[in-house]
C-alpha cells in the first residue's frame, strides 16, 4: 500500500479516507462509518489499533456497543471483496490493516494462505458471536428482529421546521422498499415518541426491535444531521453517524444515511443490505423545500399547511418539473380548502395540480394518490389510481384508507372495504382513522373478534385512551348498548386533553342521539349539526328551501342538511321545490351519483329524491334515481355479508318502492343486530320515516317498531340519570 495525495491504492482499490472507497475508479456503497474505520486503521500505516481508540476515533463523545465495531468491521470487509483479508482482526486486542503486498515471497505464502483463511473465519466467528449476543440481550420477547422504528428527527431553530419530519419520513419510505424490513407507521410512531422517551419503552410498544433516531439543525445553506440506530431491546446505540452538508446536498445525505442504516441492519440481520438507490431528485434545493413542507404538513394545522404551501410554491420556482411537490401541493391545497370552507373552490385547483405530477412523473405513487385526495375520489378512476400507488409504494397506510374508503363509499364494496383498512391498521395500528375504520366496520359485518383485536392492541399500548375509547364505542354502538357507551364518553370526557374533547363529543353525541337526548346530542354537535338535522327547536322551512336555492350543489352534498330538509319537505308536501333544487344542480342522476358522499348518503339521500321527483310529476326523473340505487343495492347484497347500515338503509328503499316483503326482512335484520335511529337526520319513531310509510298497519312492522321503542327505553334506564353536559 502506498499514499498518493492523501490516498491508499492497494490492488484496484483506492481509499481516500473519510470521503470514499473506489474500485477501479468508481465508487463502491459502504456506510459512514465503515468507511471511517478504514480509514482510521489505514493511517494507522498497519501498526494496532485498540476497540477504545477505534471507538474513539469513529464515535467520539458517544457510547456505543462493542459490537458496533465488529457490524462495520465486516461491513467494510466486504466492501473490499478480495482483500479483506488485509483487514485483521487481533484477539482480544483489536484491528490493523496489512499494507503487505500482494505478490509474495514463496517463503511467505504458505502464512499468507494461512492469514487468508483466519482472517474471514474469524470474522465470521464473531459475527455470529454478536448477533447471538443480540439475541441473549434481547431474551425472548419474540420482536420481529427485522421491524424497525424511524422517529420523527428533532429540529433545532426555525429554519429546521418541518425538515426533520419530512427527512425521516423519507428515509422510513425508503427503508421500507426492503421486503425484509417491517417499518412501523408514521402515524404510530409519533404517537408513541409523544408519550415516550425510553427507547426499550418505545420498541416494546411499536413492537420493533431497532429505532432510528435523528435531529437536524439548519443555519442558513448549512445543514447539520444526527442520526443513530438503537438496539430497542438494549437501549444501546449501535451505529451513529453526524452528516454536515449545504442545503442542495440533502438529496445526497439522505441516501447516505439510507445505505449506512441498511449495510448496519443488513449486517445485524445476517443477510445483504438493499441495493442503493439513486438520489431522489436532482434539484436538491426543491428537494429540500419539498421535504420540509411535508414535515409541515404532517403536523396538521392552518398556519403549517399555509407555510408549506408557501414552500412548495418556491421549489416549484426553483424547478416546475419537480412532480413531488406538485403531488403535495394539490393534497396541501386540498386540506387548506376543507378547513376555511373553500373546498369546493380550490377542489378543481387541486386536481389540476396533481394531474401535473402525473404528467411528469406518471409511476410516482405520491401523484396518484393526491388526485384522489384532491377530488374526495370523485374521479371516476380513483379506485384504479390508488391500486396504482400501492403497487408503487405498498407501504403507505394513508392510500390503503383512501381505497378503503372509495371501496366503501363509492363502490358499497364493504368487504374490500375492510381488506384496505385491516392493511391501514397495520401498518399503522395506533393511527385513529385506520383503527376506528376497521373496529367500526367489522363490528357491522359481524366480525366480532377482529373488530376486539384493533381495540386490544391499543389497550395493550396505554398510548391513546381516547383512541381505544373511540374504538371501544363503535364496538359498543354496533352493538346497540348506547347506555354503554354513553357511560364511556362520559368518562374518557371527563380526563381527556381539552385539544381531543371534539373527538369525544362526536361519540357521545351518537349515543345521546340513538337515546333518544337529541337537544343534548345538538348542543355536542353545534354549530356543525343545526336543529333542522336533529330535529329539534322551530324550523322555518321555506327559509330553509330558499337559503338552499342560493347554492343548490352545496346544499346536496350536505350530507346531514339534505336528508332532513327531504324529510320535511315530503312530509309538508313541498316537493316541487325539492324538484328544482334537484334540476338547478344535477342534470340527470348520473351528476347526481358522482355528487354524493358516499353510499350510505346515495342510497339514504336517493330514495328521498326518488320519493320527491314522484311527488313532483317528475316520473323520468324518478325512474333513473331509481335504476341507480337498485344497481346499487344489488351490488351490495351480492356481497356477504353486509354491515348494519346497509342493511337498514336498503329497507328504506325497497319500502319507498313498494316491495314490503325485502323491506321488512332487511329491517328486522338490522333490528335483529340491535340497531336504532342513530345518524342525524334519523326520526326518532320508525313511524315518523317518511320512506317507511308503506309499512304502516302491517303487524310485522308495528312489532319492529315496538322493539326498536323499547331497547332505546331499555338502554335510557341503563344509562340511568343524564348527567349536566
Amino acid at each position: 500500500m502506498r499514499a498518493s495525495r492523501g490516498a491508499y491504492i492497494f490492488g484496484r482499490f483506492t481509499l481516500e479516507p473519510r470521503r470514499q472507497l473506489l474500485d477501479s475508479g468508481r465508487p463502491v456503497q459502504i456506510g459512514g462509518k465503515a468507511l471511517d474505520i478504514l480509514s482510521v486503521l489505514a493511517e494507522a500505516k498497519g501498526d494496532l489499533v485498540t476497540k477504545d481508540e477505534l471507538m474513539a476515533a469513529v464515535w467520539p463523545g458517544i457510547v456505543v456497543e462493542e459490537n458496533a465495531i465488529q457490524v462495520h468491521i465486516s461491513a467494510a470487509r466486504k466492501a473490499l471483496a478480495e482483500h479483506a483479508d488485509r483487514l485483521v482482526t487481533v484477539r482480544g486486542k483489536g484491528y490493523r490493516f496489512e499494507a503487505r503486498a500482494a505478490a509474495t515471497a514463496a517463503a511467505g505464502h504458505s502464512g499468507q494462505a494461512i492469514a487468508r483463511e483466519r482472517g474471514p473465519m474469524l470474522a465470521v466467528f464473531l459475527l455470529l458471536l454478536a448477533i447471538v449476543g443480540l439475541g441473549l440481550l434481547a431474551g425472548t420477547s419474540g420482536r420481529d428482529r427485522k421491524a424497525i422504528a424511524v422517529l420523527p428527527f428533532g429540529e433545532a431553530g426555525n429554519e429546521a421546521k418541518g425538515l426533520g419530519a419530512g427527512l425521516s419520513d423519507a428515509l422510513a419510505t425508503r427503508l421500507a422498499a426492503d421486503s425484509r424490513l417491517r417499518i412501523s407507521g408514521r402515524a404510530s410512531t409519533s404517537s408513541v415518541q409523544a408519550r415516550m422517551h425510553d427507547p426499550q419503552a418505545i420498541g416494546r410498544t411499536l413492537g420493533v426491535a431497532h429505532l432510528v433516531l435523528g435531529n437536524v439543525a439548519a443555519s442558513g445553506e448549512h445543514t447539520r444531521i444526527d442520526v443513530q440506530l438503537v438496539d430497542a431491546r438494549t437501549g444501546l446505540t449501535v451505529w451513529s453517524q453526524r452528516f454536515d452538508a449545504a442545503r442542495q446536498n440533502i438529496p445526497a445525505v439522505q441516501q447516505d444515511i439510507a445505505t449506512s442504516v441498511e449495510s448496519a441492519l443488513g449486517l445485524i440481520l445476517g443477510s445483504a443490505s438493499a441495493k442503493p438507490r439513486h438520489a431522489p431528485w436532482n434539484n436538491g434545493i426543491a428537494y429540500t423545500l419539498y421535504l420540509q413542507a411535508k414535515g409541515l404538513n404532517h403536523r396538521r394545522t392552518a398556519s403549517d399547511y399555509f407555510a408549506a404551501e408557501m414552500l412548495l410554491r418556491q421549489a416549484l420556482r426553483v424547478d416546475p418539473d419537480f412532480a413531488p411537490a406538485w403531488a403535495e401541493l394539490a393534497i396541501t391545497r386540498r386540506a387548506i380548502g376543507f378547513r376555511d370552507g373553500s373546498e369546493s373552490r380550490v377542489r378543481e385547483e387541486a386536481e389540476q395540480d396533481a394531474r401535473r405530477a402525473l404528467l411528469i412523473a406518471p409511476d410516482l405513487a405520491e401523484a396518484h394518490a393526491a388526485l384522489v385526495f384532491a377530488t374526495d375520489s370523485s374521479v371516476p378512476d380513483a379506485a384504479a389510481h390508488l391500486r396504482t400507488a400501492i403497487r408503487l409504494d405498498p407501504h403507505n397506510a394513508e392510500t390503503w384508507l383512501w381505497l378503503g374508503n372509495v371501496a366503501l363509499n363509492r363502490e358499497g364494496r364493504f368487504a374490500d372495504a375492510l381488506t384496505a383498512w385491516r392493511h391501514a391498521a397495520a401498518l399503522d395500528p395506533f393511527w385513529s382513522p385506520a383503527v376506528s375504520n376497521a373496529t367500526d366496520l367489522a363490528a357491522s359485518l359481524g366480525r366480532w373478534s377482529e373488530a376486539e383485536s384493533y381495540v386490544a392492541r391499543v389497550r395493550r399500548s396505554g398510548i391513546d385512551p381516547v383512541l381505544q375509547a373511540r374504538a371501544e364505542g363503535r364496538i359498543l354502538m354496533q352493538r346497540g348498548a348506547f347506555a354503554a357507551a354513553a357511560r364511556l364518553a362520559l368518562s374518557v370526557r371527563a380526563v381527556a386533553p381539552a385539544r381531543q374533547t371534539e373527538r369525544i363529543n362526536w361519540m357521545l353525541a351518537q349515543a345521546l342521539y340513538a337515546l333518544g337526548y337529541r337537544e343534548q346530542a345538538a348542543r355536542l354537535w353545534s354549530p356543525a349539526y343545526p336543529p333542522l338535522l336533529l330535529g329539534v327547536g322551530a324550523i322555518d322551512l321555506p327559509a330553509e328551501l330558499i337559503g338552499a336555492r342560493a347554492d343548490p350543489h352545496a346544499f346536496w352534498v350536505d350530507s346531514g342538511k339534505a336528508p332532513a330538509l327531504l324529510r320535511l319537505a315530503l312530509r309538508h308536501n313541498r316537493c316541487d321545490e325539492v324538484a328544482g333544487l334537484y334540476e338547478a344542480a344535477f342534470p340527470n342522476a348520473d351528476m347526481f351519483w358522482r355528487a354524493a358522499q358516499g353510499w350510505s348518503q346515495r342510497i339514504n339521500l336517493g330514495t328521498l329524491v326518488m320519493m320527491c321527483l314522484d311527488r313532483a310529476g317528475r316520473p323520468r326523473e324518478a325512474a333513473a334515481m331509481r335504476a341507480f340505487i337498485e344497481a346499487a343495492v344489488e351490488r351490495t347484497f351480492s356481497q356477504a355479508p353486509a354491515p348494519t347500515h346497509a342493511l337498514v338503509r336498503s329497507a328504506f328503499f325497497f319500502a319507498a318502492d313498494g316491495d314490503t316483503r325485502r323491506a321488512l326482512a332487511l329491517l328486522k335484520q338490522g333490528v335483529d343486530r340491535g340497531w336504532a335511529p342513530q345518524e342525524p337526520g334519523d326520526a326518532a319513531d320508525l313511524a315518523d320515516e317518511p320512506a317507511l310509510a308503506t309499512l304502516h298497519g302491517q303487524p310485522s312492522f308495528d312489532a319492529l317498531r315496538a322493539r326498536v321503542r323499547a331497547h332505546v327505553a331499555a338502554e335510557r334506564a341503563r344509562l340511568g340519570r343524564l348527567p349536566t353536559i
